[in-house]
């Protein structure tokens, strides 16, 4: 899992309350980005729902942090679905006798 954090020029929206945080002496122009890179659990979670409650867990307290998810998969469990995320396709379930559809 890959976590990267870096400032981002502000793009939208209004800059982020005074007080305690991660702008607390940077000055209001700049917003943190992180990049969510992880694979699956496995057994437990596709990439993608990985991203999504990494998400959810760095919104409360970064939330006008510009947030980019990469679900990724090394070749084993969950590469499809991260090739139909990347790719934007559909699985198509098939009952077939051999690999080549005899």
């Amino acid at each position: 899992m890959v976590w990267s954090l870096s400032s981002w020029p502000w793009e939208t929206g209004s800059p982020p309350a005074k007080g305690p945080g991660p702008w607390k002496g940077r000055g209001t122009d700049k917003v943190k980005k992180f990049v969510l890179i992880p694979d699956s659990f496995k057994g437990t979670m596709d990439s993608s729902t990985v991203c999504r409650l990494m998400e959810e867990g760095i919104r409360p307290s970064y939330p006008h942090a510009r947030i980019d998810s990469i679900p990724v998969a090394d070749g084993g469990e969950g590469s499809v679905d991260a090739f139909l995320t990347a790719l934007g396709g559909e699985k198509i379930w098939l009952k077939v006798k051999g690999p080549l559809f005899e």
